[in-house]
């Protein structure tokens, strides 16, 4: 099982962006290893950004435009702050508006259905993306364990660029008017890391980034065809643009949502280095918690295999797929692997290679899910006798 999974890190190891041919020749691997499992495999084409930056390059520099028109209209400059700061909030919280501007590339989701007869089952969605990220200055080795205090300075500066406009326009005092330059300076200084991205970077390799998550899928299907589970419907869903705001996961809901209101997301995510964990809340602005349902399954799993270091945690930077689905109502949860310092090993950089990749990782991430399900399948029977 180890070897398979490495293998197919291996294979899919090649640079794929957002909407990209790397993205696409994914696509088709994935495709074709879940047809020769048994699956009915679908390909779904919806437009997205293939990159975040220029949205935010955008929202980053809303804030510096705004003092600069403050000096000659102040409640203009005011204006534009309050609405940056709420388009800002709004593409973090999964109701973009500046974000479908931006959609001119095109990628897809892959998803695989297992041919299931009988009375209705719970659909249980697996989740992984395939594509992934350009690395960025603020990815480096050096500079990554600061990133979530850089987040949150830039939502301190997003918020107090329009409070110091405002109390600038109250009291006249044009010393309140200087002083919003540093927190617009801030995040002009992170659209510059963004120019910075697009032009310079290239895009990662992404082995740990997703083709672990991708090859722990795989061998999670393989093993549910070898002995499926009897009140659980299997669905195999492998994202596009993920890296560029969870647009595939966010397609997929579009689409199929209405009828999914009772399944459970199980997602993962650079689960290739590191200790494995289960994510009981994510979110980089706001925590969504994770399903119940699917934590106090978990719990029993731990405690059924303590072989496998599993543990509980919490994760509070990018999002991921199952972070759209849970803002969104669904029952979702997220596995993903972090180093000692709590980060993603050789997150969005070049380092993102096959070498780093742990093939006992791999296993660990694949037996603890394993366990899971067959949870879920027990208490599932138990309901239904009940």
């Amino acid at each position: 099982m180890e070897d398979r999974m490495m293998a197919t890190v291996k294979r899919m190891a090649v640079p794929r962006g957002p909407g990209s041919a790397g993205e696409r020749a994914a696509g088709e691997y994935v495709s074709e290893r879940l047809r020769e499992l048994g699956l009915d495999v679908r390909a779904e084409s919806f437009p997205a950004p293939s990159t975040f930056s220029w949205v935010y390059l955008l929202l980053y520099v809303a804030p510096g435009a705004a003092v600069a028109a403050a000096a000659y209209r102040p409640m203009a400059g005011v204006a534009l702050a309050l609405g940056g700061l709420l388009l800002f909030y709004l593409e973090l919280d999964f109701r973009e508006l500046l974000g479908h501007a931006f959609r001119w590339s095109r990628s897809s989701n892959i998803i695989g259905r297992a041919r299931q007869g009988g009375t209705r089952r719970i659909p249980i969605i697996l989740m992984a993306h395939r594509d992934s990220s350009k690395a960025a200055l603020n990815f480096r080795p050096g500079l990554v364990e600061g990133f979530r205090r850089s987040f949150l300075g830039m939502v301190a500066a997003y918020l107090f660029t329009p409070v110091l406009l405002a109390a600038y326009v109250a009291s006249g005092a044009s010393a309140l008017w200087w002083l919003s330059f540093l927190p617009a300076g801030y995040l002009l200084l992170s659209a510059g890391f963004l120019l910075h991205r697009e032009i310079v970077n290239q895009v990662t390799r992404g082995a740990n980034d997703n083709a672990s998550g991708v090859a722990v899928l795989l061998a999670l299907v393989e093993t549910w065809i070898r002995t499926p589970p009897q009140h659980l419907e299997l669905w195999a869903v492998m994202t596009g643009a993920e890296e560029s705001g969870t647009w595939g996961a966010a397609d997929f809901l579009r689409r199929h949502g209405r009828g999914l209101r009772d399944a459970l997301f199980l997602n993962f995510d650079n689960v290739g280095a590191g200790q494995v964990h289960y994510i009981d809340a994510e979110g980089a602005l706001r925590p969504y918690r994770a399903s119940p349902r699917l934590l106090a399954a978990a719990e029993a799993a731990r405690r059924l295999r303590p072989d496998l270091k599993v543990s509980r945690a919490a994760y509070r930077l990018l999002p991921t797929d199952a972070t759209r689905a849970l803002a969104w109502g669904y029952q979702a949860m997220s596995f993903l692997a972090t180093d000692e310092r709590g980060l993603l090993p050789n997150w969005h950089w070049l380092t993102d290679t096959p070498e780093g990749v742990d093939p006992e990782c791999l296993r660990h991430c694949h037996d603890f899910a394993w366990e899971l399900v067959l949870e879920l399948d027990r208490r599932a029977g138990q309901g239904r006798s009940e």
